[in-house]
């Protein structure tokens, strides 16, 4: 041997001792008989920090270059540390290293590459794009995730047994194994962004596909680890998808295969896993037991993520529990870890918990503090919809806190980022109906063109055919006249079939799919054509009823978002009986629902916001797949259009829009005397422009103050729990 191929075994007889001790110093004394792959899988678990990454790292650094799969596995694992460390340098350095081969590959000089390097090159750009679709989830970009995700599966659905156009596992001969050309942890990771981001997306029947494909894929793989984490999300999909007892059941296959691995970190996310299921006790003592048990287990094994995690839920926990101190201990506990990753979303996260707590604690200026830097952190990761989210719970602390000023002031701005972004939502949706449209348009112009280059053709051919022979010439015209009208026939049928898609488009446009009510754009146009049927100058006549299941929050927390769903969708169902037939009833928005009618009397308008109250509350809303029945009420707030004044004051013309903004002042006065009623704007006793301004921002003061007459109309009255009764006992 010589002196350098001595120094290279030497070298690495180094580096197999150094990986031997660090494996015996943590509990792992086999860790030198796993494979490559595995042992970098063992770090990635340890999700620890760079230094700390570095130094696990390095001794297999000399391994990564053997072959195409341990450097696709180096720099794919360092890839993924420095995802959740947010460390977008090392991110991009990882994603440079494996798109080297594919570009290798995909130059002129590599068109003689062999069949094992254009799979390697394959592969490799799989996992750079699997690593784009993490790093994107991570930082919400939503649409780069789902792209990403699925674009990563495209190059390994063949050899992993994957569908390409769902995710799932395809039946047949793929069953076994992964073949030698799938690279299962790329696929996995794939399928789990994709499965995560469709629960973000609150469509959790995509969530279900990705992670029952994710589970399937590793078992097949031999990989418990991977299949208890994809089991353990399977459940929670299931059950905001409503299916309470088989999510029961995937939890319960997580817990089985994660129990011999003995990994403490990942029964402490299956833990967390079993938390976010529907319970009765949402915030007993149960639930605690269950994060603190997943608290210690993290704490355990060292995984400063998942410690994170469990950190972040107990103080929601104790929050929702009436226990502020003890949360306000829980994040200071995990801000530091928090700041140190850059996991900003959980930084905003927790600060607008502590805001919360210290709300409760009787320190609003802290507490106002902190959730004002939690809506700007929120806003600068364009988390718009948590930042409303934000705003409600701010609201909601300081009225219970007894503060309805500022709370009036938080409803309002909530109510302005809710309208920017449903603005922003119906532009986006006009634009993909406009380039839907667009896209149909251009399709049957192609099609046209080429049957009139067809026509052309054939005349040209007729032509010359004619010049040659006048009989086959008569022959021939007779054949493209009849193929004219042919052609004339189908342009006819294409535009009849392009008609009836815009019509079908325009209505989907138009409805809210959940409920299938109108949606807020359906809702504008028909104001605006009232409008303008009525004369814009003589303002809008009419009533605009706002109405808001009460406690509809309480209601997703506890039987997810599938219960949400069905509550929402069988008061839609009431409310669509209660209404008349001329009525315009639509879904406003989350748990809203607006009803405009034609001018009522005073009676008739006050007949109509009973029926809808009691058409909420006289019977109760069963659950599917549960069978639990929920008690509802809603609060309404309405007025009558335009508003009169008193005595001899003649009535004042306003515009819908206007109207409604004091409907949703209503509303806000029905919520603040305690819900289940409905509150009627009767009379203004001043009409200019300072008093309806005051009335907008600040109804109760303005009733106070005179400046306007409100009514209101309590609901049904609801069956209170059964109290528990006491048993003396005597002694002789």
């Amino acid at each position: 041997m010589t002196a350098a191929g001595r120094l290279r075994s030497r070298a690495a007889a180094a580096l197999l001792a150094l990986a031997s001790a660090w494996a015996e110093a943590h509990g792992h004394s086999q860790w030198v008989e796993d494979s490559y792959a595995d042992r970098l899988d063992r770090i990635e678990r340890r999700a620890p920090l760079w230094p700390e990454a570095e130094a696990l790292l390095q001794p297999l650094a000399a391994e990564a270059e053997r072959d195409a799969e341990s450097r696709r596995a180096w720099h794919f694992t360092r890839g993924l540390i420095a995802a959740g460390l947010s460390d977008d340098t090392q991110v991009e350095a990882a994603l440079t290293a494996l798109r080297r081969s594919t570009d290798a590959v995909a130059a002129p000089a590599g068109r003689g590459a062999s069949a094992a390097a254009a799979t390697a090159a394959t592969l490799d750009r799989s996992a750079a794009l699997a690593l784009e679709a993490q790093g994107a989830y991570l930082k919400l970009q939503s649409l780069d995730a789902l792209r990403a995700g699925r674009e990563a599966l495209q190059g390994l659905a063949t050899d992993c047994g994957l569908s390409v156009e769902r995710p799932e596992i395809a039946p047949g001969p793929s069953a076994g194994r992964p073949a030698a050309g799938c690279d299962y942890r790329v696929a996995w990771q794939s399928l789990w962004v994709l499965g995560r981001e469709a629960r973000r997306r609150r469509t959790p029947e995509q969530s279900v596909e990705s992670m029952r494909a994710a589970a399937a894929l590793a078992l097949r793989a031999g990989d418990d680890w991977r299949r208890a984490l994809a089991l353990g999300d399977l459940a929670i999909a299931l059950a905001e998808s409503g299916k309470a007892e088989a999510a029961r059941q995937a939890l319960e296959q997580a817990q089985r295969a994660a129990r011999p691995l003995e990994d403490a970190a990942l029964l402490a996310q299956l833990r967390l896993d079993e938390v976010q299921l529907p319970r009765e006790d949402r915030y007993g003592a149960g639930r605690r037991r269950l994060l603190e048990e997943s608290l210690g287990l993290a704490r355990a094994a060292a995984n400063q993520p998942v410690e994170i995690m469990a950190l972040g839920f107990l103080s929601d926990h104790d929050v929702k529990a009436g226990k502020p101190s003890s949360a306000l201990v829980w994040i200071d506990a995990a801000l530091p870890m928090v700041r140190q990753r850059g996991m900003r979303r959980v930084e905003a996260i927790l600060t607008n918990n502590a805001g919360l707590a210290h709300i409760a604690l009787g320190r609003p200026a802290e507490g106002r503090a902190e959730m004002e830097r939690a809506i700007t952190l929120k806003r600068a990761l364009g988390a718009r919809l948590d930042e409303v989210h934000t705003l409600r719970e701010y609201g909601e602390a300081f009225l219970a806190a007894g503060d309805a000023r500022t709370a009036l002031a938080l409803y309002h701005r909530e109510r302005a980022l809710s309208r920017d972004i449903d603005q922003a939502d119906r532009e986006r949706a006009l634009q993909d109906l406009t380039s839907r449209y667009d896209t149909e348009l251009r399709q049957r112009r192609i099609e046209l063109l080429q049957s009139e280059n067809a026509l052309k053709t054939a005349e040209l051919g007729n032509r010359e055919l004619r010049e040659r022979v006048w009989a086959i010439g008569v022959a021939t015209l007779t054949l493209a006249a009849a193929l004219a009208a042919l052609l004339y026939w189908r342009v006819r049928e294409a535009n009849r079939e392009l008609s009836r898609s815009q019509v079908s488009l325009r209505r989907q446009s138009e409805r809210d799919p959940l409920t299938g009510l109108a949606n807020r754009r359906h809702f504008h146009a028909l104001m605006q054509q009232r409008a303008r049927e009525g004369g814009v100058l003589r303002g809008y006549e009419g009533a605009l009823l706002l109405l808001d299941i009460d406690h509809f929050k309480a209601i997703n927390d506890r039987h997810g978002h599938a219960g949400g769903d069905a509550v929402l969708t069988e008061v839609a169902r009431r409310l669509a009986l209660a209404v008349r037939e001329e009525d315009l009833l639509a879904r406003w928005g989350g748990e809203e629902f607006l009803v405009a009618t034609r001018k009522l009397s005073p009676g008739q308008l006050s007949a109509l916001a009973e029926r809808l109250l009691h058409a909420v509350g006289d019977a109760p809303v069963e659950l599917p797949g549960s069978g639990a029945l929920l008690r509802l009420t809603a609060s309404i707030g309405h007025a009558s259009l335009p508003l009169p004044g008193r005595g001899a004051t003649p009535a004042r013309p306003i515009g819908w829009e206007r109207g409604l903004k004091l409907a949703d002042a209503a509303l806000f006065l029905a919520k603040r005397q305690g819900r289940n009623r409905a509150v009627a704007l009767v009379d203004l006793r001043s009409d200019d422009e300072a008093s309806v301004r005051a009335i907008e921002s600040d109804l109760e003061a303005a009733v106070a103050e005179g400046h306007v007459t409100v009514s209101t109309l309590l609901g049904p009255e609801q069956p209170q729990p059964p109290q528990p009764t006491t048993t003396s006992l005597r002694f002789a």
